[in-house]
């Protein structure tokens, strides 16, 4: 379903996980929040742009605050709205994901330092968060260098950035 006036789709994919889906510069923008006691975990958050319009609809799904994010990758549609969150978020990416963004590889947009990951990884991490297990995987060099696919083991959802979307087959 989408809020009236929202650009953002939403398609509630378990219990307590659900996927956001927006156009952006000619293709569509996914991010998943698993929701529930511990708060709220967001698989990527999408474009600065959308940022206000994405916590609004979070405001609707429980009394949660956002804790974690996890970067799937290094482009500005998957973690520019970091920042919106603030310092007081973990943010978890992959270590060439804070290396490029600190080496200021983007020529055309500068971020912040709120957008920076706070725990980065280089091989695999598991975390553990609503109750449900959920493993992240490196796949650097399929469609960026700091590519990750996110599963949560429990709910058989799996995340995989840009990785599978349209021709960005890795």
């Amino acid at each position: 379903f989408s809020q009236s006036g929202s650009n953002i789709t939403v398609t509630r994919l378990t219990d307590k996980i659900t996927q956001f889906s927006a156009p952006f510069f000619g293709t569509t923008v996914n991010w998943i929040a698993s929701v529930g006691e511990d708060g709220i975990l967001l698989v990527d958050d999408g474009p600065k742009e959308m940022t206000s319009e994405m916590e609004n609809l979070l405001k609707t799904m429980g009394n949660g605050k956002v804790k974690i994010i996890i970067n799937t990758h290094a482009h500005k549609e998957h973690l520019a709205g970091n920042a919106a969150f603030g310092n007081d978020v973990i943010k978890i990416a992959h270590e060439s994901v804070r290396n490029r963004i600190q080496q200021g590889a983007y020529l055309l947009e500068e971020f912040p330092p709120e957008v920076l990951p706070t725990l980065t990884f280089t091989d695999s991490l598991a975390l553990y968060f609503n109750g449900e297990k959920i493993r992240l995987i490196a796949l650097p060099g399929a469609h960026d260098d700091g590519d990750i696919i996110v599963h949560f083991t429990s709910s058989k959802v799996v995340s995989t950035g840009a990785l599978c979307s349209g021709n960005n087959l890795p």
